[in-house]
């Protein structure tokens, strides 16, 4: 991991102003140091409202998943299966063959780092969450969630989605990449709400570390193929058919590897161009029709050498719909279309060093970032040396008034859930 340099001094203001005393792109009256402060539309300072469990208006007191539903993670003990001829009232699941023995997977409480929101060809919204080892969907008319599945992940991984009509895949650079049909029974000895994708297991993919949506393909990028890590990959689904990925003359799936060396480390859609972040360059990729070739990559931004302005935290990357934000080794930058290179914003870069001065370069998946539209905020988030990888320290970018605050407080994963309270079969 490169090194994360900064050397700011940070401290309130107190006693009289000093006007010289003042960095020279500051006026009289202005703050140095804001914490836990907003800014209104319309431009007002004012105090930042405080925290609250998800729904906390609603009666039901597990919304917020802190009971991680640790006693049922239940499967079948398939050490000894029974023959085919078994009793055929004996409560197996269906189609597989195990024994009647119930256990269930010993877990502990475990930070959130994924939260996704679905929306499904009829236009319900659900909302999944994610730990290292487990996924949960909620079921919002009752505050319960429901175990997707269990016993996954390895050392920090973190779980990555993407939908394609009905169909979720999730991945974790770990686990091979797997898919969830919404709302799917239960299946198999392990009892888990999910399915291999046959396609992938022909292939021999056994991980990739970025899984995105994209005009009606499904992309996996970072690809480990038959025991051998292709950092450099993206592999892409038939159209409208996210669980259909082997190369045929009816099939528009295929792969691209860009140049030897880069690593993947992240992709965004901006202005109908899907963007691709790697440790050394950012490349531009587009549906350009044909079977052979449905891609076209270009690279748009390249500093191979020294890695100088690429992104260095994958998952800092957000889009604010005309811009991409990231961190990078030594700031944040904004990068779009219409700029020639990633730009160290100036106002930006003076107030990050509140993450940059003491963060923990060693914990490259954890720093965070989401925009929150309502606002016109960028939200940063990273941990701090002796954090245990849990982010400790926000801030919070106003993009439109080009100013920032400092909250005290770290999160682990962001997302903007639109509640969607409609009533259910079981309801």
């Amino acid at each position: 991991m490169p090194t994360a340099f900064k050397t700011y001094s940070y401290r309130p203001l107190t006693g009289p102003l000093d006007v010289r005393s003042l960095p020279q792109n500051m006026v009289p009256g202005a703050f140095r140091w804001k914490q836990n402060f907003a800014v209104t539309q319309q431009g007002n300072l004012c105090r930042m409202p405080g925290w609250k469990r998800l729904f906390s208006e609603r009666t039901a007191n597990n919304f917020d998943l802190h009971d991680q539903l640790l006693p049922i993670q239940l499967y079948y003990d398939n050490n000894n299966p029974v023959s085919a001829g078994a009793d055929a009232n004996t409560a197996y699941p269906p189609g597989a063959l195990c024994s009647g023995d119930v256990l269930f997977r010993y877990g502990v409480r475990e930070p959130i780092t994924l939260l996704f929101e679905s929306t499904s060809p009829a236009g319900n919204r659900r909302l999944f969450a994610g730990t290292q080892s487990r996924l949960y969907q909620l079921n919002e008319s009752d505050g319960n969630w429901l175990l997707i599945t269990d016993g996954m992940g390895h050392d920090n991984t973190r779980f990555k989605a993407a939908q394609l009509g009905d169909t979720i895949i999730f991945t974790n650079g770990y686990d091979a990449p797997f898919a969830h049909v919404l709302d799917q029974a239960p299946q198999g000895c392990a009892i888990r709400r999910i399915s291999a994708i046959e396609d992938l297991t022909t292939l021999d993919i056994t991980a990739a570390g970025i899984v995105i949506a994209y005009n009606g393909l499904m992309l996996l990028m970072d690809v480990t193929q038959e025991g051998t890590r292709y950092t450099s990959r993206s592999r892409w689904s038939d159209m409208n058919n996210p669980v259909s990925w082997v190369s045929s003359n009816d099939s528009l799936a295929n792969f691209q590897d860009l140049d030897y060396g880069e690593k993947i480390l992240a992709a965004k859609e901006l202005g109908g161009y899907l963007m691709i972040y790697t440790n050394r360059s950012i490349w531009r990729a587009q549906v350009q029709g044909g079977t052979s070739n449905v891609f076209g990559f270009q690279r748009v931004y390249a500093e191979k050498k020294n890695q100088d302005k690429c992104l260095c935290y994958p998952n800092s990357l957000v889009s604010t719909g005309s811009s991409h934000y990231y961190m990078g080794r030594d700031g944040i930058y904004e990068f779009n279309q219409y700029l020639p290179e990633p730009d160290l914003i100036d106002w930006l870069d003076t107030a990050s060093g509140i993450l940059y001065d003491n963060l923990d370069e060693n914990c490259c998946e954890w720093p965070v970032a989401e925009y929150h539209p309502a606002e016109k905020e960028v939200w940063f988030s990273a941990p701090q040396l002796g954090d245990s990888c849990l982010p400790s320290r926000t801030l919070v970018a106003s993009v439109k008034h080009s100013t920032s605050t400092y909250v005290d407080h770290g999160f682990s994963a962001f997302t903007n859930f639109r509640s969607d309270n409609q009533q259910d079969l079981r309801t």
